[in-house]
């Protein structure tokens, strides 16, 4: 009996966002896997093309997303952003898969509290 292979798995730098004094923050680690339905019909550059519009997505969202948006996010808030892309960026021949379980986010926001 053959063993079904693994799917590969990408696994992204993390990113964060902070303010000036450092008070509030976010952080966010991410991995996603992608499956090859025909690895004879996809091209590698077909192949890249679709990881690298994700990674790029998942960076311009970042970049994009102001620190108070993300302070008043969730993981589940972000993993639907990432699963958004995760369906933009796959085709017949390439499916990203991203969930909830391969993202950590966390955020804090100390700013306004006296010590």
């Amino acid at each position: 009996m053959k063993k079904k292979e693994e799917d590969p798995e990408y696994v992204g730098k993390r990113m964060n966002k902070q303010s000036e004094n450092g008070l509030a923050w976010c952080t966010l680690d991410y991995r996603f896997t992608y499956h090859i339905e025909d690895k004879d019909k996809l091209k590698v550059e077909e192949r890249d093309e679709c990881l690298k519009g994700m990674v790029e997505g998942i960076q311009k969202f970042w970049k994009e997303t102001s620190l108070g948006t993300l302070l008043l996010m969730n993981e589940e808030d972000i993993a639907g952003e990432l699963e958004f892309l995760a369906k933009k960026f796959s085709n017949d021949l390439l499916t990203i898969q991203i969930d909830e379980d391969m993202i950590h986010y966390q955020c804090k926001d100390e700013r306004g509290f006296d010590f």
